[in-house]
């Protein structure tokens, strides 16, 4: 139970940092700073679902090893 603890605080720093990254991403598109463009959100929003698609597969994965 601890190593899994561990492994969520670990993992905290970069989930928070990517997921402030995709809303401060929506607010510069919308009000145009920067020149933003729609593509960065979007990248952001497939590079999020992709890790937790990642960690839902590593998951089940885990759970199969057991049964």
């Amino acid at each position: 139970m601890n190593k899994k603890i561990i492994s969520i605080l670990l993992q905290l720093p970069f989930i928070l940092i990517i997921v402030a990254s995709f809303f401060g991403s929506i607010y510069a598109v919308v009000k145009k700073i920067g020149g933003i463009s729609l593509a960065v959100p979007i990248i952001l929003l497939a590079v999020i679902v992709l890790y937790f698609y990642g960690r839902y597969l590593e998951k089940n994965k885990k759970e199969e090893m057991f049964f």
